[in-house]
């Protein structure tokens, strides 16, 4: 029963990390010329606009400049992919779907926790049974050795009076 038990409860646990993995996947990022086809403006805005801190910017390890399409949505509002030619809202379907993958999540988490109470009720019903056995032997023991004492009692005092010692 706990050897499924146990796998029960790693499935849960890969499925919860790979749904913990998914919400934090990679984000799309575009080089300069790319981000600044996406939201349709001139190259020259783009830097200037990062040069000001309007947008903020992340370098690889060869120290080539890239921006999160979620930062161009924060700036410029909707984003035009190339290799789609869809328009990804300002609102991101991101969030959806992140809340989405907690839900779930929570689903699971709850669905383990009543694997768990269920685990540790019959873990007390056999700890309460084991106990009460443990008690009724004890009685069976310890009266059968009142009984033991007292048939020798008797013993002895039927073999007294058929040798009576005088």
């Amino acid at each position: 029963m706990y050897k499924s038990s146990i796998s029960k409860h790693l499935n849960v646990f890969h499925f919860v990390h790979s749904l913990h993995i998914a919400t934090h996947r990679y984000t799309m990022k575009f080089n300069l010329n790319q981000a600044a086809k996406a939201v349709n403006i001139a190259r020259s805005t783009l830097y200037r606009d990062i040069n000001n801190g309007k947008v903020s910017i992340t370098k690889d390890a060869k120290g080539k400049s890239f921006i999160d399409v979620s930062e161009l949505e924060r700036v410029y509002g909707a984003v035009t992919l190339n290799d789609t030619e869809e328009s990804v809202p300002a609102i991101h379907n991101a969030t959806l779907d992140n809340t989405r993958l907690y839900e779930q999540e929570i689903s699971l988490l709850r669905e383990h926790i009543d694997i768990l109470k269920d685990e540790r009720d019959d873990l007390r019903k056999r700890l309460d049974d084991e106990s009460s056995e443990r008690k009724k032997l004890t009685l069976l023991l310890t009266h059968q050795t009142e009984m033991k004492e007292a048939k020798a009692k008797k013993t002895g005092n039927l073999w007294n009076k058929i040798f009576k010692k005088r």
